[in-house]
């Protein structure tokens, strides 16, 4: 049971990476004008390379940390995962210097500028003391800190699927917009810990069982 909810949880986060990619690709070629963001277009247009490095960076980083949960699952060699992890990470830091740029232009005021720049900071630097640990040789660590990074790129995912839940269930769009900017990632990088930590399992058995 356990094996099976497990598969499904990848199916459907699989799924959600992939619909999210295909969105954000869209971006590279349409015009601000086309991106469903009113508000924004004067400062998509101003900080457009801030943007597209962006956009390009955290679709590797999506990809890339999907692919490494998958590969776990198939043993995949070891090479292989050496070279998307570095992907990954390369993707992580470009994508998060971006990030922190256009956190200063984010739209809805000082709260959402600090929780994303809080995001792209947290993101970040939970890669960085990821890639120090493997490079320490303490795996255990390493499995910790990817788990909470990748938790905080997801943050793209879940920010876009808590703004239409939020919505449905009565907020305005500013309303869901401004909540959804801070539990896109507080609550991702909350399910990590309690993963981490829950009773009867060691750390590494419950990041093993979430990949």
């Amino acid at each position: 049971m356990a094996r099976a909810s497990s598969r499904l949880w990848l199916v459907l986060l699989s799924m959600s990476v992939f619909a999210v990619v295909a969105k954000a690709l869209g971006y590279l070629t349409a015009t601000p004008e086309a991106y469903g963001f009113a508000e924004q277009i004067p400062v998509y247009r101003e900080h457009r390379v801030w943007l597209l490095l962006h956009i390009v960076c955290g679709v590797l980083a999506l990809t890339s940390g999907t692919m490494q949960l998958l590969v776990l699952r198939v043993r995949a060699p070891a090479a292989f995962h050496r070279w998307t992890g570095s992907v990954y990470a390369l993707s992580v830091m470009g994508a998060g210097i971006a990030g922190l740029r256009l956190a200063l232009t984010a739209w809805g005021g000082i709260a959402n500028t600090v929780a994303f720049g809080l995001l792209a900071g947290l993101w970040m630097l939970a890669t960085m003391r990821a890639v120090g640990a493997i490079r320490q040789g303490a795996a255990a660590s390493h499995r910790i800190w990817i788990a909470r990074s990748f938790a905080l790129t997801l943050a793209g995912v879940t920010l876009r699927a808590e703004v239409g839940l939020f919505q449905v269930l009565g907020l305005s769009f500013e309303e869901a917009y401004h909540v959804a900017s801070w539990t896109c990632w507080v609550l991702n990088l909350l399910a990590v810990e309690w993963s981490c930590s829950y009773p009867g399992r060691s750390r590494q058995n419950a990041l093993t069982a979430s990949a």
